[in-house]
């Protein structure tokens, strides 16, 4: 029994020596004990060998045990002479910036790196003893991780393509269509997938179970592109993206250093001259917009414009894409009534013209889907140089306190810019809302022979309030848009109510039931949005400004009402209650009606003047904290002044 406990020992010790010895631990530096918490253990078996115990009940072990596994069966195929990843570099456990704008020091870890020749594969290690199921759409068009069905298959696919995205700026030795994203699940109870080859540059496989399927795949993706790396180019590149990617302090450090070398993060590039623009780019004049140094104006309406021409190329790379799978098809069924004698000679013919056409199919994917991404770069840069944005410095996404949200830019199959986010996310829902009636605004102020033109529109303003009884007490309000106009002011509340609306401004009423079916049932009267606008103008009247208590109109507007209804037209008395999108030109001309009716009592030059001024006092311009803002006027340092 002592031999045997002696020799025991000796096991459990040559296992812990194998694995602070390894390339697994000597390149990621991953522990084996985390804090307090029981750690993995290594040890030997007769059956499998070399293996690592996860401790009972602790998912995050068994994930790192995970991309052990897979790693280990990556290297063994990296210094395998019969392999086609000899000679590759096998990398793990990277932590690489995200350069895109609009995220401050948003880091990706990418669990597994091949660095080959030919391509570089990006792949998710998931460990889920459950059963998974991975459905690629039949369709050839091209799509994202989302369109995968499988909740657990589409959101390790779109984790790697985030890491893979993030990637390609700093592995620009690859074009964007050799960067390859997979998921691979370890030890699953069960797996099925309808696809055995990569589709759209994305693939799923498992370990250990299907690991020959997984390995044939990444062989005929890899076999399709042409070398890019020489395998010292491959060595000096993988050792760059270990020194500087290999820990989450190295990463930082890097990320530094490229914005000190690089200045504004560079997001998208003019499809004029060619430059590579960042949202610093687009801060310019307020009427004239910012420009490129190529003279191609960065407006609003130019980025749409740049838009649709990605939108039309795209279209045109999928009819290609479609086209090249239907040759296939008809040339793989032309393959069965070949005649004996010319069989083999007529297989290998079609068998190269089938190869050419699914390269080509490949490469019209890989056009298609790298647009999609600046087409998704394009959005944030479109969000990010608005006016909207320069005047209110809400962020596309906030995760600190009680109030994160988290919101999509993105546009439509016309190039129609829209911001997107989870259903339920109310913070979410009201800045989409206000920033659509603030767009549908810009759009009438820059018409060329509008009364509005000209006019300074002031989104989320906080103005004080003071409260009647509690002398001494500053209570400050957003104000969601003020449209200041030479004549009059119109102060502006948006709701977003999903339901269908029954408006009367006569009587001051607002009904609404609950969205369901076109009629009315189980109507309940909305009495808060009305009392909130005329509280909102009436703290407005309190402001030093020339208007007066009459050249001040109350507005409501309903952002995607399921249906709408009004008993009038236009302004009544001082209050008018539209909607949008359904609205939009009754909204703007009921706005350009009354401006006519008033007498100016500010010239431009005046009027541009109090917009800065009532900016720069109750508004958060230039990313201030809406929080931090508050405080700062509520401490009196902002120099108020109310009028009795």
């Amino acid at each position: 029994m002592a031999k045997v406990d002696r020799l025991e020992k000796e096991i459990q010790a040559l296992a812990y020596s194998r694995y602070f010895s390894g390339k697994w631990f000597l390149e990621g530096n991953v522990p084996l004990q985390r804090g307090q918490n029981q750690g993995i253990t290594p040890f030997y078996t007769l059956q499998k060998g070399y293996e690592l115990r996860p401790p009972a009940k602790n998912t995050c072990e068994r994930g790192v045990i995970g991309e052990f596994e897979v790693f280990e069966r990556f290297r063994r195929e990296a210094i395998s002479p019969q392999s086609f990843l000899f000679g590759s570099r096998i990398l793990h456990n990277l932590y690489v910036p995200c350069l895109n704008m609009g995220q401050d020091d948003c880091f990706h870890e990418a669990d597994i790196i091949v660095v080959t020749t030919r391509c570089l594969f990006v792949i998710e290690v998931k460990h889920k003893r459950t059963k998974v199921n991975c459905t690629f759409p039949k369709t050839t068009r091209t799509y994202g991780a989302d369109a995968v069905v499988g909740k657990v298959v589409s959101a390790a696919l779109r984790q790697a393509d985030q890491s893979a995205e993030a990637l390609t700026a700093w592995c620009k030795e690859y074009p964007p269509e050799n960067v390859l994203r997979m998921a691979v699940f370890v030890n699953p109870t069960k797996f099925t997938t309808n696809a055995s080859s990569f589709r759209n540059r994305r693939f799923v496989g498992s370990c250990p179970c299907d690991w020959k399927k997984t390995l044939t795949a990444m062989e005929q993706e890899f076999r399709l592109h042409d070398e890019c790396l020489s395998p010292e180019k491959v060595n000096v590149l993988a050792d760059s993206l270990q020194t500087k990617l290999g820990s989450m302090r190295d990463a930082r450090m890097a990320l530094t250093a490229r914005r000190e070398r690089e200045g504004a993060r560079p997001v998208f590039i003019c499809r004029k001259c060619g430059t590579r623009l960042g949202w610093d780019d687009l801060q310019g004049e307020e009427e004239a917009g910012a420009s490129c140094i190529c003279g191609a104006p960065l407006n609003d309406a130019a980025l749409d414009g740049f838009a649709r021409q990605i939108t039309q190329e795209i279209k045109h790379l999928d009819h290609i894409a479609q086209g090249c799978a239907a040759k296939v098809a008809k040339e793989e069924s032309a393959l069965l009534p070949s005649l004996p004698w010319r069989r083999h000679v007529e297989a290998l013919r079609r068998h190269e013209q089938v190869r050419q056409l699914r390269k080509e199919e490949q490469h019209a994917r890989a056009n298609a889907a790298e647009l999609q991404c600046g087409l998704r770069r394009l959005a944030q840069l479109r969000y990010y140089g608005s006016a909207w944005f320069a005047r209110t410095g809400i962020t596309l996404e906030r995760a600190e306190d009680e109030y994160k949200y988290h919101i999509t830019p993105f546009y439509g199959e016309r190039g129609t810019f829209h911001l997107d986010y989870q259903w339920g996310d109310v913070q979410a829902e009201s800045i989409a809302a206000e920033f659509r009636v603030f767009e549908v605004l810009c759009q009438a102020l820059a018409t060329s022979g509008s009364p509005l033109r000209g006019s300074v529109l002031l989104p989320n303003l906080y103005l004080p309030r003071v409260e009647r009884g509690f002398p001494g007490t500053n209570v400050r309000e957003q104000v969601d848009c003020v449209l200041l106009t030479p004549s009059c002011a119109f102060v502006i509340e948006v709701m977003r109510r999903p339901a269908n609306i029954l408006a009367d401004a006569l009587t001051r009423t607002v009904l609404a039931d609950g969205g369901e079916g076109k009629g009315l049932s189980d109507v309940r009267l909305l009495g808060y949005p009305l009392v909130a606008v005329a509280r909102h103008a009436a703290q407005f009247t309190l402001v030093d400004t020339p208007y007066s208590v009459n050249s001040t109109h109350e507005v409501l507007v309903f952002v995607d009402p399921c249906s709408f209804e009004t008993t009038g037209a236009g302004f009544v008395g001082n209050l008018y209650i539209g909607c949008v999108p359904q609205g939009e030109q009754a909204l703007v001309e009921a706005l350009e009606k009354r401006s006519r009716m008033k007498k100016s009592v500010l010239s431009h030059d005046a009027l541009f003047a109090l917009g800065k001024r009532l900016l720069a006092t109750y508004g958060t311009a230039q990313g201030v904290e809406v929080g931090e803002h508050v405080k700062k006027i509520t401490d009196g340092d902002s120099g108020l002044r109310l009028t009795a």
